[in-house]
């Protein structure tokens, strides 16, 4: 590993399968504009895009995007005990293609990959850069980042199995941490844009109400009805997306809130800039188990509109985590108003 300072940009890139189409999108418009992140935190197949990214830059997720299609990620019957829906070697397959485990090994960009650890009920976060001095106990440093992280992190409860990282069995980790900013805060980035798989901008302003409490009272914000398996499960990823983001979001600007009035009690507490990149509309659930070209396009489109829309709301309104802070209520983010 190269030697490291303290990061300036953290990418953060939350789960949701075939949804992470989505986030190639954001990284081309990031790419366009000359905004690179010195750090990207990963759970899911957002692990599996930063991976891919720091192997092999905007390039490499482009090729991947453009040729995997759902044969290239699981298949559903196999001769091994059934202990899932789908079965994963197609996907090891994938990564070795596009993430070689030599090169992800080399890799100079420093990745948290958020997985759930079944064994103990706790997420970890796994990190091939420093070990943060805050929460100490929620990170583990790597002497270099594996395919078992990238599939521990990925491992959807029963959909997929298990996997096994230092004789610990994991899941996902949007099990407990799908919209991971803590780790980017731990890691004392300046600035943090957050990619979210859902909307999020689509709650009323002005509201002092917190972000969970106006979404379970205003039905347009909430994912659709689940129906079947495949629904059932996306509906439960929206929703921890909404409840774990909502909890760390809020915190930040409380703290944000408390530097700018000089009452943190906290020395070392400061500002952090923080926006939300996030599609307008729910994506089908079922894009979490579906891979193709051409709906991969579909999305890395609305990535790019979405990115495109954040940078215009900062420039008019400042960055989300610090919007009105000085007014007298929590929650007035100003996220509804899109730009197109």
């Amino acid at each position: 590993m190269a030697e490291q300072t303290t990061p300036n940009r953290a990418l953060v890139l939350s789960g949701g399968g075939g949804r992470g189409a989505f986030q190639v999108g954001v990284f081309e418009y990031l790419e366009s504009i000359g905004w690179k992140p010195d750090i990207i935190v990963g759970t899911s197949i957002g692990s599996m895009n930063a991976a891919a990214y720091a192997v092999g830059g905007v390039t490499n997720l482009q090729k991947m995007w453009e040729s995997i299609r759902t044969r290239d990620m699981h298949r559903f019957f196999r001769w091994k005990p059934w202990n899932s829906v789908f079965d994963r070697t197609p996907w090891k397959r994938t990564l070795e293609k596009y993430v070689p485990e030599d090169q992800l090994a080399q890799i100079k960009m420093p990745l948290y990959m958020v997985a759930t650890d079944i064994t103990t009920g706790h997420p970890t976060v796994y990190t091939n850069g420093e070990k943060p001095s805050q929460n100490k106990g929620l990170y583990q440093k790597v002497p270099a980042l594996t395919h078992a992280h990238l599939l521990a992190s990925s491992s959807i409860p029963y959909v997929y199995a298990s996997i096994e990282v230092e004789d610990n069995e994991h899941w996902d980790g949007a099990v407990m941490y799908n919209s991971p900013l803590r780790p980017a805060i731990d890691a004392e980035a300046h600035e943090v844009l957050m990619v979210l798989l859902s909307p999020y901008h689509k709650l009323e302003d002005n509201d002092p109400r917190p972000m969970v409490q106006r979404a379970l009272a205003q039905r347009s914000a909430l994912p659709p009805a689940p129906r079947g398996l495949i629904g059932g499960i996306g509906y439960v990823l929206d929703l921890a997306l909404i409840g774990t983001f909502e909890n760390d979001f809020e915190a930040l600007r409380k703290v944000n809130r408390r530097v700018r009035q000089g009452t943190s009690g906290v020395p070392d507490h400061r500002e952090v800039k923080s926006a939300v990149i996030a599609p307008d509309e729910w994506i089908s659930p079922l894009d979490i188990i579906r891979y193709g070209p051409r709906r991969a396009n579909e999305l890395r489109a609305l990535g790019i509109k979405a990115a495109r829309q954040t940078f215009q709301r900062i420039d008019r309104q400042g960055w989300d985590s610090l919007y009105n802070i000085d007014g007298e209520g929590p929650g007035t983010l100003g996220l509804a108003s899109q730009s197109s």
